[in-house]
């Protein structure tokens, strides 16, 4: 695969669709022009020596839900109006457990929201003011990422088309997503390599994916499910394979790339890294730790980067509290829920 490509512009019906192709832009950085240092603000009433090792957060109404891979009990719920905190979701493989929590998104708006594992297709249905488990829901296919839009479905999966969009009601399914092309990797082993977050807007029918290894990103629009429309396709330095045979091995001089994404009706925020998985011999945990936010509009245009001054895991944005809440470090490398206020 050459370093450099072509850009494309395509007009389809009345849709812009821009697909970007490293024209010696190399990084997603590289396609933006403005960069605003942003001081975070600590949320300190948080019980801090709580966190733990949260590895990434999710926020809607008055909660901040945390993920902690370590502990016993998999979620913590912090209730900013109550200031109280609830641990929930057992850690195992037994009945109503989880081995990890792989996403937390709404289910339902306002009321439900669903946890789910990397190793398991049920997804744990709760309600966002009972940390008791509602229901067990099973979405079809192997998905890696899911976004609710009412009786719809849409998921990151693996398989020949990198996505999915399940009508459940009428138990209907449009698959689409082309391969991206890795040198030395198989087409049916891409969506294992990309592995990426997705995130939706059910007002503007419209949703994002990003890779978790590589400068790649796209932009759907589903407003007609049987012509599902690319607005956006973004593709900057591809993750780099060593071989390919029953899986594909990364060389480390892989990158990441977009690590924790969120929404709103207007942007779309990508917490970027910039390290390669060699990175990991020296900062352990800590290489997914970093400080750029890459903020688009839903056409896919970049607005600006959000430089912070304290490091980051995960980001959430919350539509009642008008804040990006964020799972970071402070200086001395303690765990702290900080927030920055919407643009």
């Amino acid at each position: 695969m050459t370093s450099t490509m072509n850009k494309i512009l395509i007009t389809l019906t009345t849709s812009l669709i821009f697909i970007s192709c490293q024209n010696n832009k190399t990084f997603l950085t590289d396609y933006f022009s403005e960069t605003d240092v942003c001081a975070l603000k600590e949320i300190v009433e948080y019980p801090a020596d709580s966190i733990g090792h949260a590895d990434f957060i999710f926020s809607h109404g008055d909660y901040i839900l945390l993920s902690e891979p370590k502990l016993n009990y998999l979620i913590s719920s912090y209730n900013m109006a109550t200031k109280s905190l609830t641990r929930f979701l057992s850690k195992g493989t037994g009945p109503n457990e989880l081995p990890d929590v792989q996403q937390i998104d709404v289910y339902e708006k306002d009321t439900l929201f669903f946890v789910k594992s990397t190793f398991s297709k049920d997804i744990f249905i709760y309600a966002f003011n009972n940390t008791a488990l509602l229901s067990l829901e099973q979405v079809p296919g192997d998905n890696v990422s899911l976004f609710f839009d009412g009786n719809s479905v849409i998921c990151s999966q693996y398989g020949k088309k990198r996505f999915s969009l399940h009508d459940i009601q009428n138990k209907s399914t449009v698959e689409f997503g082309d391969s991206i092309v890795i040198e030395n990797c198989r087409p049916d082993l891409i969506p294992y390599v990309l592995q990426g977050l997705c995130a939706g807007n059910a007002e503007l029918k419209r949703f994002v994916w990003a890779s978790i290894y590589g400068d790649i990103f796209e932009i759907y629009d589903y407003k007609n499910p049987n012509r599902i429309e690319t607005i956006n396709s973004t593709k900057g330095i591809l993750p780099v394979i060593k071989s390919d045979q029953n899986q594909p091995v990364f060389s480390s001089d892989s990158k990441f790339g977009v690590v924790s994404i969120t929404v709103t009706n207007k942007y779309i925020y990508m917490l970027y890294n910039e390290n390669k998985i060699k990175d990991f011999q020296d900062k352990k945990d800590d290489v997914l730790l970093c400080n750029k936010i890459l903020v688009y509009d839903w056409n896919g245009t970049p607005q600006k980067i959000l430089k912070t001054n304290k490091l980051l895991k995960s980001i959430s944005y919350n539509e009642k509290h008008k804040k990006i809440f964020c799972i970071g470090h402070d200086d001395d490398g303690n765990g702290k829920i900080f927030y920055i206020d919407d643009l």
